[in-house]
């Protein structure tokens, strides 16, 4: 427990004094008058290399180079948590014989017919209905179905 208490109290300390500093800093702003606080603006808007630097401390990459720019550290993060995947071994496919699928077929033709009977014309067309019954006993038939009744 004397670790967790050592630690919770560090994190107070820290945070307390960081408080106590920016309010001191505004403190000062504020007594400088109007000046003062343009000059604080325009460090906020012209910090050299406050990009360029970045807020991650400096890398060391895979191949020992060092990262300091942000994009360097980019191309450093990318690599050590995205990286290429080893080529596929494909040897067992060279010679296989894909077989022929009758249900890739029938399903295909189930489709067709299921979007034509979708986009009909609206209103009562005992031909079109015909039609599509029709296709859906031939291809019962085909595939082999007891019932020639669509499902």
């Amino acid at each position: 427990m004397r670790y967790k208490e050592a630690r919770n109290y560090k994190k107070r300390l820290v945070k307390g004094t960081l408080t106590q500093a920016h309010r001191r800093r505004v403190q000062q702003v504020i007594e400088e008058g109007p000046h003062g606080m343009w000059r604080l603006a325009k460090w906020a808007r012209n910090r050299d290399g406050a990009y360029e630097r970045g807020i991650t401390p400096s890398l060391k990459q895979l191949d020992g180079t060092v990262a300091e720019t942000v994009d360097e550290k980019a191309s450093a993060f990318q690599a050590a948590f995205f990286p290429q995947p080893p080529p596929a071994d494909l040897s067992d496919t060279t010679n296989f014989n894909y077989p022929d699928s009758p249900l890739s077929f029938c399903f295909s033709f189930v489709i067709i017919i299921f979007i034509l009977w979708w986009s009909r014309a609206s209103g009562s067309n005992r031909a079109l209905h015909d039609n599509y019954f029709g296709l859906w006993e031939s291809f019962s038939r085909l595939s082999g179905r007891p019932d020639s009744t669509p499902a």
